[in-house]
């Protein structure tokens, strides 16, 4: 991970707070805000991954009542 040479204010992706990043991929204020992040991200995956299983068990061969 690169480091700044300068000082970039940045507003965390979690709390809102405003921080000075240490590195220019730093999204969060705090190792607390970055766990948190990522919990948020594991389930949103998880829960994108469930409604593509849901999606797919769907068969393509359904009967509609059609209005024309």
């Amino acid at each position: 991970m690169p480091t700044a040479k300068y000082e970039i204010k940045r507003k965390c992706k979690c709390c809102g707070a405003t921080f000075l990043a240490k590195s220019l991929d730093s999204n969060y204020c705090s190792h607390t805000c970055s766990d948190k992040g990522y919990k948020q991200r594991r389930a949103e995956q998880k829960r994108r991954e469930k409604w593509d299983k849901v999606i797919g068990e769907i068969s393509d061969n359904r009967d509609y009542i059609s209005v024309a």
